[in-house]
């Protein structure tokens, strides 16, 4: 029963902070979100970058070049790219790096 009611007064006074705020903190809000949004879709899509690479990479040199540096490449932009995502994730809360931005470019791998 104790345990109910700090979760509920935890809620109220969150609530009211959020309610509470200006425009600025409107767009703080969205940076957050945004940033939260992004991790958790280079997590779930990081594994893409292996096949894009390849495509990429056959397009432009050759099949053969495309199937065996495109894998690797792809690999490890799928590394790197799911790497951010769970950095993103984490540290959503915080203007890390400043102002909410991006670790890795292209942000998404769209």
């Amino acid at each position: 029963m104790i345990q109910c009611s700090k979760v509920a007064i935890v809620i109220l006074v969150v609530t009211a902070i959020l309610s509470s705020t200006t425009t600025a903190s409107a767009e703080l809000y969205q940076d957050i979100t945004h940033k939260l949004f992004r991790g958790i879709a280079n997590i779930l899509t990081g594994w893409i970058e292996i096949p894009k690479n390849m495509y990429d990479d056959m397009v432009e040199v050759s099949p053969w070049y495309g199937w065996l540096t495109g894998l690797f490449k792809g690999l490890g932009y799928g590394i790197a790219r799911t790497g951010t995502g769970v950095w993103d994730t984490v540290t959503f809360l915080f203007p890390i790096p400043s102002d909410y931005e991006p670790v890795w470019e292209p942000e998404f791998v769209f």
